[in-house]
């Protein structure tokens, strides 16, 4: 997950491509959460009174950048040619999600680009990755079987490989499904 601030020993990280809506994740020691873009609101997680004052200052000498962060590391899907997307769309999108923080403890990866993840609240899931890597950009690489084959479970228990690249655990959580036999 890219580090795009560090201050007072916290860090903000954005992932390279996201769920909506717009938000930004803060690690500081045990501290963890997800906050809204738009409000500062604190989307999951929790932060002490302390850290959360640090970040809404930081929050706001810095929106215009986090806007355009998540702009180029986030393509908003097209609900239908028609229309455009709203923050009631959004929202939608958000409370399927069944809960946030997810967080993985293994990978396996599989043939045709896909990987088998191991949730701790939920099992075992298999998700594509194919779509992600069918985007281009940072994901290219990963069309090299030999990198993709390195994929592993990082330091915010997420999967990224060699090169850097990694993916949102609630974002994989969204779009992926149950398996119904544990892999051994």
């Amino acid at each position: 997950m890219p580090l795009i601030g560090e201050f007072n020993g916290i860090k903000v990280y954005m992932y390279w491509s996201d769920h909506m809506p717009p938000h930004f994740h803060i690690h500081k020691g045990g501290e963890e959460a997800l906050v809204l873009i738009a409000s500062c609101d604190i989307l999951a997680g929790k932060l002490s009174p302390a850290t959360f004052r640090t970040v809404r200052g930081w929050w706001q000498q810095h929106m215009v950048e986090l806007r355009v962060n998540f702009g180029t590391r986030s393509k908003l899907r097209a609900i239908s040619k028609d229309r455009a997307i709203t923050w009631r769309d959004c929202m939608m999108e958000f409370s399927e999600m069944k809960g946030l923080l997810h967080r993985i403890r293994s990978v396996y990866p599989l043939s045709e680009y896909r990987v088998i993840l191991e949730f701790d609240e939920d099992g075992y899931r298999v998700v594509s990755i194919r779509p992600f890597i069918e985007k281009g950009g940072v994901f290219a690489p990963l069309w090299n079987q030999e990198l993709f084959r390195t994929v592993r479970v990082g330091e915010f228990h997420t999967i990224e490989w060699e090169n850097g690249v990694d993916l949102d655990p609630d974002v994989l959580y969204a779009v992926s499904v149950p398996l119904a036999i544990p892999v051994l």
